[in-house]
């Protein structure tokens, strides 16, 4: 499968611009770095942490619960946990 030149430099252009536009944000809002790094981190090890859940036995569905722990990290995970625990139906 080929790539198109002129789709490789748009794509190549956007990534720029993106990285561009989240410095400008970062600087703007002033932000530090160490703070995006955690929420990183967080999002990371939560979605580590729900697919390792998941290898070992306890059946969280994975699809609809994913996005939330992605997006909050560990928090989202505890929380669910907390709900199967419970026995109270996410989705």
């Amino acid at each position: 499968m080929a790539m198109d030149l002129a789709l490789v430099c748009t794509l190549g252009i956007a990534i720029v611009l993106m990285v561009f536009g989240i410095l400008i944000f970062f600087k703007l809002a002033r932000v530090t770095f160490k703070w995006l790094i955690t929420i990183i981190l967080n999002s990371v090890m939560g979605v580590v942490l729900f697919f390792l859940l998941h290898f070992i036995g306890i059946n969280i569905p994975i699809w609809p619960q994913v996005l939330p722990v992605a997006l909050f990290g560990l928090p989202a995970l505890a929380t669910m946990l907390i709900l199967k625990f419970f026995g109270v139906a996410v989705f």
